[in-house]
């Protein structure tokens, strides 16, 4: 009973409220009014702010798309000429003709026009699908590199007049059926820990055999590895870069370079006529003997 009451009173509050123009909204005006007047102009500042970079996101997107669209209505033009300049849509017609079907000249004139947008568009997706991937295959590495004393070929020894030297080697091969011409490698850098004992140059290095006239521009072809030399020992045990004319004309020199025993690196590029440059870096494992020192790629772990 007093809830029915109650209902009845709050009824005709509401009416009484609706004629004296003091309806729910009004109410609710009241109620803002007890939010501070910071907050209210927070709030406010907020949204037009909000709206303001809306409104500039918006008029960057309508002027990348009209790029976009005039750049897509520019790479559809030619395949659309083809189409309709072309007997393709006549031919369409007289087969569906030919099978029984009647079609009249608006309802064929909108199939018409729909199928060559259609193949227009698939055509000029393809084009540039072709194209993404043509790029993407220019940009793969197509030399392959490995380094390690468990690599055959990458500890090699070589007999010299005066004895038997020893050399540190890259095998370099190419995953692509075509060979590579022109391959080449670079000594760039040799660092120690964070400090850089030589860099800011190159050393130009041959592939074995260094004699050859191809030593330092060599063609690799699918399924042969080819090895770079990289240091060198000689039948003194003396340590040297594996230039092809076994001589270091830099500075500093490498007995100041290689002066403390420890980890090295070195930094090599190999690169060939139309593939893209491949970077190795090397871990030096310097002992102060040959027999015991080593070099190995290093792998960056995933």
């Amino acid at each position: 009973m007093c809830f029915g009451a109650l209902l009845a009173t709050s009824a005709k509050d509401e009416r009484n409220d609706s004629r004296h123009g003091n309806g729910l909204g009004n109410r609710f005006d009241g109620d803002l009014d007890i939010i501070p007047q910071d907050v209210q102009m927070n709030v406010t500042t907020g949204i037009l702010d909000a709206s303001a970079v809306s409104g500039e996101y918006f008029r960057m997107s309508e002027s990348q798309l009209r790029e976009d669209i005039w750049a897509f209505v520019c790479a559809t033009k030619d395949h659309w000429k083809a189409l309709t300049g072309g007997s393709l849509v006549a031919i369409l017609l007289s087969v569906a003709a030919s099978m029984g079907f009647n079609v009249p000249p608006i309802i064929a004139g909108i199939v018409a026009f729909c199928l060559v947008v259609v193949l227009a568009c698939f055509l000029s997706w393809r084009d540039q699908l072709h194209e993404a991937r043509g790029a993407l295959e220019r940009l793969r590495p197509k030399l392959t590199t490995e380094c390690a004393p468990t690599v055959d070929g990458c500890v090699k020894e070589a007999l010299w007049s005066t004895g038997l030297a020893h050399f540190f080697r890259v095998a370099v091969s190419t995953d692509c059926v075509e060979s590579v011409n022109g391959c080449k490698g670079e000594l760039i850098a040799i660092k120690k820990g964070s400090a850089i004992k030589w860099g800011g140059d190159k050393a130009t290095l041959p592939f074995a055999p260094a004699e050859r006239d191809d030593a330092t521009s060599r063609t690799i072809h699918d399924k042969i590895t080819e090895y770079l030399d990289v240091l060198a020992f000689d039948p003194f045990g003396n340590l040297m870069v594996a230039t092809k004319e076994r001589t270091w004309p830099h500075w500093p020199p490498l007995k100041q370079i290689f002066k403390e025993t420890g980890k090295y690196v070195l930094v090599v590029k190999i690169s060939g006529q139309s593939v893209p440059t491949v970077e190795v870096d090397l871990t030096f494992n310097w002992t102060g003997d040959y027999s015991s020192s080593s070099l190995s790629k290093i792998t960056e772990s995933i």
